[in-house]
């Protein structure tokens, strides 16, 4: 494994203050680790991902189709600049010539107003922003920016066909790793909640548990190989065995996993880290989620497994009212009632104020209270379930 260099930092005032003198001298070598960039760390503690020159020239470039770039263009970011959401764009703008509004933080309340005041014609996204966008009240001005593009990965399908209605912007989805210069795939073609299909400099199969690539529709883990060297990540910084789980064989394991139609577009279904076990039913947490984040009065939402006195695990979510609302667990329990499988319906509901989130606006699972107490507990609550 390649050695790391000492690290050291340039303050921005020092840069700008010393005008337009030329860069420090450097040789030229494709191995040579340029950064140290973490992971966001939403089930976990996140990790450093040791990366060269390549993939991030890479990441530029296929940012670039993504968003659609021309002359003339604003990119308009709000993720902190060590994330590779936010130095992407940096590399984007360089390669195209173009400036980057740079938002100290998102913030759903004010976001389309700072778009207009920097002329912004793409947006990126992760994750919730676009849910958090789409349940501020409306205004009349909606759709009075110059906004074009907003592309990004995490865009549950229910949201796509308001979004682009409302805003006027259009949605192009794609999907990623930090350690395989950020983009495996993209959606250009606007196949409504797919990430896309795989960019040409990487190879990706669907393999199932038992290590045969998938059907079509049929979930698996997504694994990609390099169809051109060097753009996988050089490892994770002092940490041999996580490395070694991840990069096998020539391919990289993402732990995430996903299905692909027959047309070869991809469909995102969650991380391994977020599959339950209970009663013997595989749960995947992202699917409790997505059907949360559609009720018009939940702002954000989290499912965890906790302890079950029957074995395997019972299912935990954490609900956070839009502002002002007043929740009912049980008519969130009705809600899913109608929309999940009788297994998949959580036990126990905790209504939250505020998440702990990563840089990037996720909710940091890790940090989430396994603890059942003073939740409402749906087993004690008299109402049973109907089972479909």
């Amino acid at each position: 494994m390649p050695a790391v260099g000492p690290a050291r930092s340039i303050s921005l005032l020092d840069v700008a203050a010393a005008g337009t003198s030329t860069a420090p001298p450097s040789t030229p070598d494709a191995d040579r680790i340029v950064s140290i960039t973490y992971t966001s760390g939403t089930t976990g503690p996140p990790k450093g991902v040791m990366l060269t020159e390549k993939p991030y020239l890479m990441a530029g470039h296929v940012a670039g189709l993504l968003a659609d770039v021309r002359p003339g263009d604003v990119m308009l970011t709000w993720e902190p600049l060590y994330h590779i959401g936010g130095s992407q764009v940096i590399v984007t703008c360089l390669q195209h010539g173009v400036p980057m509004a740079l938002l100290e933080r998102f913030t759903a309340s004010s976001f389309w107003d700072e778009a207009r005041r920097y002329q912004a014609t793409q947006m990126h996204y992760l994750g919730g922003v676009l849910g958090l966008l789409l349940k501020q009240p409306p205004r009349p001005d909606d759709r009075e920016h110059a906004v074009r593009i907003a592309w990004g990965g995490g865009a549950p399908a229910h949201l796509w066909e308001p979004f682009e209605r409302r805003f006027g912007a259009r949605i192009h989805e794609c999907y990623g790793m930090t350690e395989a210069a950020s983009f495996t795939t993209i959606n250009l073609e606007g196949r409504m909640g797919s990430i896309g299909r795989p960019v040409p400099h990487f190879e990706v199969k669907i393999l199932t548990e038992d290590g045969r690539p998938a059907a079509t529709h049929e979930t698996g883990q997504i694994v990609v190989r390099e169809r051109e060297p060097g753009l996988f990540m050089k490892g994770y910084l002092k940490d041999p065995e996580r490395t070694a789980e991840t990069l096998r064989d020539g391919w990289l394991h993402t732990g995430d996993f996903g299905a692909c139609d027959a047309d070869g577009f991809l469909y995102f279904a969650g991380r391994r880290r977020d599959r339950l076990r209970r009663r013997g039913e595989n749960v995947s947490a992202w699917e409790i989620e997505q059907v949360l984040s559609m009720h018009g009065d939940v702002e954000a939402c989290a499912a965890i497994g906790v302890a079950s006195d029957v074995g395997d695990e019972d299912i935990k979510v954490f609900v956070k009212p839009i502002g002002g609302k007043r929740l009912d667990p049980l008519d969130l329990i009705r809600w899913c009632e109608s929309r999940l499988a009788y297994f998949q319906i959580p036990r126990y509901i905790e209504l939250v104020d505020a998440f702990p989130l990563t840089p990037t606006e996720r909710i940091r699972k890790d940090q989430l209270s396994t603890s059942v107490a003073g939740c409402f507990d749906l087993e004690h609550s008299g109402y049973r379930v109907r089972r479909s």
